[in-house]
């Protein structure tokens, strides 16, 4: 079953919502990493290898977005379910 296309927009909006800040660095010649910092304050290391920079970048944010996805699942189920 899939979701529309606004309530996706609208998962991708809230996971967009939850990030208040990232830092890009360069790390040697072509390790691009970026520090994500959460809105409650959790932070979120990725790193990418590759000659782009900016495509480096937005590997590292598309990480960044998914472990956010796991996390607020992780949060959502628990407070549906609390803990066993």
């Amino acid at each position: 079953q899939g979701y529309s296309s606004a309530a996706s927009d609208v998962y991708k909006r809230q996971v967009n919502d939850f990030i208040s800040y990232t830092k890009t660095s360069t790390v040697g010649y072509k390790t691009v990493m970026v520090r994500c910092v959460l809105r409650n304050g959790f932070e979120i290391i990725e790193t990418s290898t590759c000659v782009d920079a900016q495509l480096g970048e937005e590997i590292c944010m598309k990480k960044i977005k998914d472990k956010i996805w796991y996390l607020l699942g992780f949060l959502l189920q628990t407070a549906w379910h609390g803990i066993k």
